[in-house]
């Protein structure tokens, strides 16, 4: 069997395995590393033999990606990709080598928090479907370590009023919240996240972290918002001044101060968006906590020390 061939079987046969170990997140390297592989042999003198292994190696591509898909969309299982599932409370998570999953929910769930570690791994996806027709559930916090919500995840949840979407979260699904005829309240921490227009319902307001974005960003944002009600704030940034300093530290403990006392006049739309800007730690209120995350902030910051963005140092600073 021709040399070049032989090398091209034994790449294909080392990337499904990556990929099965990594999931479909390993597709593009995966691709890429075959595409190198052509280009090289094809560079050096390699392309007669290639073409006439054309059909095959194009099978063999075809294959292994159809595989390596179904594997990481649950199809086809494989002994080294994953442990089995892990049921915690009402909520069932699927756990990988590297990552877990949340892979379904008990219908009769009402309030539930998703671990952000599950056998020592890092909850990063909710599977198509996980939360679909869990109409009891009235609220839900997301993990940190979430990057991906899938279709129809959370579809008619029609109790559901409010969702935070962490900050590493690059994608939400198209129809992801279909079907939540209640949702009204969705604040996304991540400014860079890709909005799908079909994503959330059209009733709901959106509240968009618009930290470190230009304005032709904000522009595109607009766009793609389409029909959605959507508002941008600034985490932490409770004065809108561009800056996350002392003067947010101590807006955010007046505010508190003053809604103990019931001096705050202001309606549900004020009061949502003021959440949005001053939950640092993202646990449903705002208090003396914020106010100290936002002071650590600045602190660091002014001592030159690189701590990241406010999201992520508010979520160290809070673990």
């Amino acid at each position: 069997m021709n040399r070049v061939f032989i090398r091209f079987l034994l790449l294909a046969a080392e990337q499904k395995a990556q990929l099965f170990l990594y999931g479909i997140d390993k597709l593009p390297e995966i691709c890429y590393n075959i595409i190198c592989c052509l280009q090289h042999n094809h560079y050096n003198g390699g392309n007669t033999s290639m073409k006439k292994h054309l059909k095959t190696i194009a099978a063999l591509t075809a294959s292994l990606t159809v595989l390596s898909t179904a594997a990481a969309f649950g199809g086809i299982t494989a002994s080294a990709a994953t442990t089995g599932d892990v049921t915690l409370g009402n909520v069932t998570y699927t756990v990988y080598s590297a990552y877990a999953v949340v892979k379904s929910c008990n219908k009769n769930a009402v309030n539930e928090t998703i671990r952000e570690t599950v056998s020592g791994k890092p909850v990063i996806r909710i599977q198509p479907s996980a939360f679909k027709d869990c109409s009891k559930l009235k609220k839900v916090k997301l993990p940190a370590s979430l990057k991906t919500i899938y279709n129809n995840a959370f579809k008619n949840c029609t109790k559901l009023t409010e969702i935070v979407i962490p900050y590493q979260v690059s994608s939400v699904s198209n129809y992801a919240f279909s079907g939540c005829t209640n949702l009204r309240w969705v604040t996304v921490d991540n400014p860079d996240m890709h909005l799908n227009s079909a994503a959330f319902p059209n009733t709901c307001f959106i509240f968009w972290n618009a930290y470190g974005l230009g304005e032709a960003e904000l522009c595109e944002l607009s766009i793609s918002a389409g029909s959605h009600s959507l508002y941008v704030y600034s985490f932490g940034d409770t004065n809108n001044d561009g800056e996350n300093d002392v003067v947010d530290a101590q807006d955010i403990l007046h505010y508190y101060v003053e809604s103990l006392s019931g001096n705050v006049n202001e309606t549900e739309f004020e009061s949502r968006y003021m959440k949005a800007a001053a939950d640092l730690n993202r646990d449903g209120s705002v208090g003396p906590e914020d106010s100290q995350t936002a002071l650590a902030y600045y602190s660091e910051v002014m001592c030159g020390n690189d701590v990241g963005t406010p999201m992520e140092f508010a979520h160290n600073f809070n673990s």
